[in-house]
């Protein structure tokens, strides 16, 4: 995502580059947890009994979701806050993020990754997945 990010950043939310990189990074950022099933299958070869009922039911939420929000997702803005006289950008504000629905889509998503991360890996590399896809979640808040 940070790839995105600098695109955002670096061009104002009224561009085409920014209306369009928009789609394309909300894609992106949902296609995340699918991405990570397809690489445990191809390099464990195998995945746990949860990982494909849940990834099944995260894919038909996800896709009903981003049709859903797909056309009043139109640009990435930023967010500014007040610093003496001088506005300053504090962050990005991602609309898929706010849309109708997105607590419950982004429940899923996270509880997505965590079952995979938790279910397909062991020892101090479960502990970490899980660790720091919910520390990450947290700090985006």
């Amino acid at each position: 995502m940070q790839f995105w990010d600098i695109i955002f950043w670096t061009n104002d939310e009224n561009t085409k580059l920014n209306k369009y990189t928009t789609k394309i990074a909300m894609l992106w950022n949902h296609f995340e947890p699918i991405i990570l099933f397809l690489l445990i299958v191809f390099y464990r070869m195998t995945n746990g009994p949860i990982s494909f009922p849940i990834i099944l039911l995260y894919t038909i939420i996800m896709i009903m979701y981003t049709l859903n929000t797909w056309n009043n997702v139109v640009k990435t803005g930023k967010y500014y806050r007040k610093e003496g006289n001088k506005e300053i950008k504090n962050s990005l504000f991602w609309e898929w993020n706010y849309t109708e629905w997105a607590f419950p889509f982004y429940t899923i998503f996270l509880i997505t990754l965590v079952v995979l991360s938790y279910e397909n890996f062991s020892g101090s590399i479960r502990i970490l997945f899980v660790f720091f896809i919910i520390f990450t979640f947290l700090f985006s808040l």
